[in-house]
């Protein structure tokens, strides 16, 4: 009898992951750019990630929440990238052009069909899923506001003069 439910309780933990969850999400993200979302299937992503279907579903819950995070992570490295540039400049114009150098680079080092990969979770997603659209406004703003704290130093310093709206 104790065997018995030894053995159920330890089933019903599982076993502990092997796989780090931020390759994986990075190799989905890969797999979701390169084919679109909507034609990228849970077997392709078992083939980009290196995790059988059933450990994806296990860890991520659906192919719709594996792309979540996927662009989550994405959006808060896009963030992370510009604040660091904003605030590590010599001055906030200087920070404002090297953000621009910044989105330009990476606009042209992508590859000529690639894009932007908001961008195509955007024109796959936000019209039909009102979390995606969410991620979405969410980060928009808070790169307005990166954006606008930057103008506002640069107005202050007389770098710039006008509304940072």
């Amino acid at each position: 009898m104790w065997s018995v439910r030894f053995q159920t309780t330890l089933a019903r933990v599982g076993r502990p992951r092997t796989f780090d969850e931020e390759v994986v999400v990075d190799a989905a993200r890969e797999a979701f750019w390169s084919r679109g979302v909507h034609a990228t299937s849970i077997a392709d992503l078992s083939e980009a990630t290196g995790l059988s279907v059933g450990s994806l579903y296990k860890a991520f819950g659906s192919k719709g929440e594996l792309c979540a995070r996927t662009l989550d992570s994405y959006l808060e490295a896009g963030l992370a990238g510009v604040e660091a540039i904003l605030t590590g400049a010599a001055s906030p114009v200087t920070g404002l052009q090297e953000w621009l150098e910044w989105i330009a680079g990476r606009a042209s080092s992508a590859g000529p069909t690639r894009g932007c990969y908001a961008v195509v979770c955007a024109s796959e997603l936000a019209a039909t899923d009102a979390s995606v659209r969410r991620r979405l406004v969410a980060h928009d703003h808070r790169l307005r506001t990166l954006v606008a704290a930057a103008i506002e130093a640069a107005n202050r310093c007389g770098e710039l003069s006008g509304d940072p709206q």
